[in-house]
């Protein structure tokens, strides 16, 4: 009987990921380069992403003078979706109603479910889908990136802002800040100059 001992011939796991991802531990260029690219393109207003509820994507083929041409992302409104938003805005507000409730509210009176942004089909309301509406300051016009570094929530002066409107905001500046200040461990007096316009 031929017993061979078991040699173990693949890399160790390290290794292995190291040859998939060749810019890990080597100070990553690739990744800042990455990173300071979306930047920009944030300050420039494009979306990256898909679309936030009462909004759809417009499609731009844009030509950059140092790199070929590519597709690039402005928002549009929904004109179906976006009348609950500033809805959703105003019940959490005036109302007090928490993100349940909210939930029952948009059932109970038929207003448009979310679309999955893969399969363009309907998906139900949710707490977590209420959340997401009154946490994005994209309803303030601005495209904004940088909200969480790591996992991690940043204060909103930490965040990358668009240079000036890039779509049409659903939500007032006052009426978005009161209810982000109400939820937010981070509570402003004011809003950002910026954003209150």
């Amino acid at each position: 009987m031929n017993h061979r001992a078991h040699v173990n011939i693949r890399p160790p796991r390290w290794q292995r990921l190291r040859n998939l991802f060749p810019s890990c531990g080597r100070g990553a260029p690739r990744t800042q380069h990455s990173v300071s690219g979306l930047r920009q393109l944030t300050r420039d207003g494009w979306w990256l992403g898909p679309a936030p509820y009462g909004y759809v994507l417009d499609h731009r083929w844009v030509e950059h003078h140092a790199r070929p041409g590519g597709w690039r992302h402005r928002l549009a409104v929904d004109e179906l979706r976006a009348p609950v938003v500033p809805a959703i805005f105003a019940w959490h507000l005036h109302d007090k109603l928490g993100e349940r409730a909210i939930v029952r509210h948009l059932v109970e009176q038929h207003h448009p479910q979310p679309l999955d942004p893969v399969s363009g089909r309907l998906s139900a309301w949710s707490p977590a889908r209420v959340r997401t509406i009154l946490n994005n300051p994209a309803y303030l016009g601005y495209v904004v990136r940088g909200r969480k570094v790591r996992g991690t929530e940043q204060p909103p002066e930490r965040w990358t802002w668009s240079r000036q409107r890039s779509h049409e905001a659903l939500v007032k500046p006052s009426v978005f800040w009161a209810v982000y200040n109400s939820r937010s461990p981070w509570v402003r007096t004011r809003p950002h100059a910026w954003a209150a316009a």
